[in-house]
């Protein structure tokens, strides 16, 4: 392995793709056949029975959401019995600023991190450059991503990560009170500061916390 190792992002694609690259490149050049003739029926025979089964391999997965612990944990049981060479090590820390200095620490030392969570900062964009991660362009998995998923982690045109979960940001709003100023549901970022400065230019309190709609609505704060 090169001094710059391998670093990809998340936990199963990610990992799966760490053990192809792992093993792709520790083939041993000396069983190649000198002659670069085909084996006959029973050589071939023989090659496979005699293969060692493939060695156990550790591999590390460090992230701040110590909160997904056991879904973490479920998904690497789960890995591991469809792989059962393969073990991933859960390292997670609650601590978000510790954990990217120990992170940062790391990855300036060389210590063979294997797959690592990172927000999409000038970081992330650096170690891309650099060669720190690892280019995830032309895996199967990319098809499935969203042009937004894929923008996150694209540098120069190549992708280095994928995005592992989604968060659902939801406003209320009283249809009543948009009846009363004659404004409409807005369509996008734009309409909702304008509807927000109109509603507030005209006397009305725009933002309010989610506790404080639920307790006026009456709706169960559980």
């Amino acid at each position: 392995m090169s001094k710059r190792c391998i670093k990809l992002f998340s936990l199963l694609l990610a990992v799966s793709f760490v053990f192809t690259l792992t093993f792709t490149g520790c083939g041993d050049s000396s069983s190649k056949d000198a002659s670069n003739s085909a084996p006959d029926a029973s050589q071939a025979s023989s090659t496979v029975a005699e293969e060692a089964p493939a060695e156990p391999v550790t591999i590390g997965y460090t992230s701040f959401r110590y909160e997904d612990e056991a879904t973490f944990l479920k998904l690497a049981e789960k890995f591991h019995t469809e792989n059962p060479n393969i073990t991933v090590k859960l390292d997670l820390n609650k601590d978000q600023n510790a954990y990217y200095q120990t992170l940062k620490a790391n990855i300036a030392s060389g210590e063979n991190l294997d797959t690592y969570d990172i927000h999409p900062t000038a970081d992330f964009v650096a170690y891309a450059k650099e060669g720190v991660v690892a280019d995830l362009s032309d895996q199967p998995f990319v098809a499935n991503l969203t042009d937004g998923a894929k923008q996150l982690t694209t540098v120069d045109g190549r992708l280095y990560g994928y995005n592992q979960c989604v968060n659902l940001i939801c406003m209320f709003y009283n249809k009543e009170l948009f009846t009363k100023h004659g404004v409409d549901v807005p369509k996008d970022w734009d309409d909702f500061v304008a509807i927000s400065k109109k509603l507030k230019d005209e006397g009305e309190a725009v933002l309010h916390t989610l506790e404080q709609m639920l307790r006026q609505s009456g709706l169960p704060m559980h």
